[in-house]
C-alpha cells in the first residue's frame, strides 16, 4: 500500500476486530465482508470467528456457493442460514423501505445464532460509502446493535478496494452477485416467481458470454437489460436479438428493452 494513511485505516481495522474478542461476520461474500472476515482470521483465534450466509429465494444459488468457497479459502467456520422476508407482508410489497426489512430479518436471524453460540458482536460489511449514500436503510444496524467495523475504521469503498487488491483478498476479482430483489422496481409485488424470472433472464444471457450485464424489472411485465458497451456491441446481432427476446418472454415478460446509456 503506497499511501501512508490507507494503511493506518487497515491497521485500525484489525485493531478494532482484535478488541472484539469473539465476532460474527453477517458474510455475503463481497468484497466488503470478505475483508472483514479475512482481517478477523488473521487477529483472533479460529474459534472466535464465524461467517454467517443467509440464503432465500432473494439471493441466488451461486452467491451461496461463492461464500461458502471464499469461506472455505480463507479456512474461515462458516455457516449457512435460511432467512424467511419473503414471508413479511411490508417487505414483498416493495417499498422504499424494503431494505430495512430485509436486513431486520437477517439480524434477528444472526442474533439468535450469536447468542446461542456466545459470539460477543456481530458485524456487518457496511463501509463510510454506504452509510452516507443509504442512511435509511441502515436503521436495522443501529437496532440489531450491529458493528460496522469498516466504518469505525473511516474506510469508504474505494480504500476498501485498494486495499483488497493490496493484499490479494480471496475473490476480489471474481464476479460479483446482487440481491434479485433489488432488481424490481419500488412499488411491484416481489414474488418468488419475479425472482425466478430475473434469475434465469440473467443466467441465459450469461451463458452466451454476456459477463457485464444485469437484468431489471419494471412495471408489470417489462424486463429491461444492462450491459457493457462491448457486451452491447455483440448483443446488437439481429439473430442474437429475436432469440433474447424469444427466451425472456418465456419468463413471463411481455416487452423486452435494451438500456442505451
Amino acid at each position: 500500500m503506497n499511501e501512508r494513511s490507507l494503511s493506518d485505516k487497515y491497521d485500525k481495522l484489525k485493531e478494532i476486530l482484535h478488541g472484539m474478542k469473539s465476532i460474527l461476520v453477517a458474510f455475503s461474500g463481497g468484497i466488503d465482508s470478505t475483508l472483514i472476515l479475512k482481517s478477523a482470521i488473521n487477529v483472533l483465534p479460529t474459534d472466535k470467528v464465524l461467517a454467517v450466509t443467509a440464503f432465500s429465494p432473494i439471493f441466488s444459488p451461486e452467491s451461496t456457493k461463492k461464500a461458502s468457497a471464499l469461506a472455505q479459502t480463507m479456512r474461515a467456520k462458516h455457516l449457512l442460514v435460511p432467512t424467511h422476508e419473503m414471508n413479511n407482508p411490508e417487505f414483498i410489497k416493495n417499498g422504499k423501505d424494503r431494505c430495512y426489512f430485509c436486513k431486520c430479518e437477517l439480524f434477528f436471524e444472526l442474533k439468535k445464532i450469536a447468542e446461542t453460540r456466545e459470539f460477543e458482536c456481530i458485524v456487518d460489511g457496511t463501509n463510510l460509502t454506504d452509510k452516507n449514500e443509504k442512511r435509511k436503510s441502515l436503521k436495522a444496524q443501529d437496532e440489531f446493535n450491529i458493528r460496522m467495523p469498516l466504518v469505525e475504521a473511516s474506510l469508504d469503498g474505494e480504500d476498501v478496494s485498494k486495499i483488497s487488491e493490496a493484499i490479494s483478498l480471496p475473490g476480489n476479482d471474481e464476479e460479483k452477485y446482487h440481491c434479485l430483489a433489488s432488481r424490481l422496481s419500488h412499488d411491484i409485488e416481489i414474488t418468488e416467481e419475479r425472482l425466478m424470472a430475473i434469475y434465469n433472464s440473467e443466467k441465459w444471457l450469461k451463458e452466451r458470454g454476456f459477463c457485464e450485464v444485469v437484468v431489471r424489472h419494471h412495471l408489470e411485465d417489462i424486463v429491461r437489460i444492462k450491459m457493457s458497451q462491448v457486451d452491447k456491441s455483440q448483443f446488437l446481432d439481429p439473430a442474437l436479438i429475436e432469440d433474447a427476446i424469444s427466451e425472456l418472454k418465456k419468463f413471463g415478460y411481455k416487452h423486452v428493452v435494451l438500456d442505451l446509456e
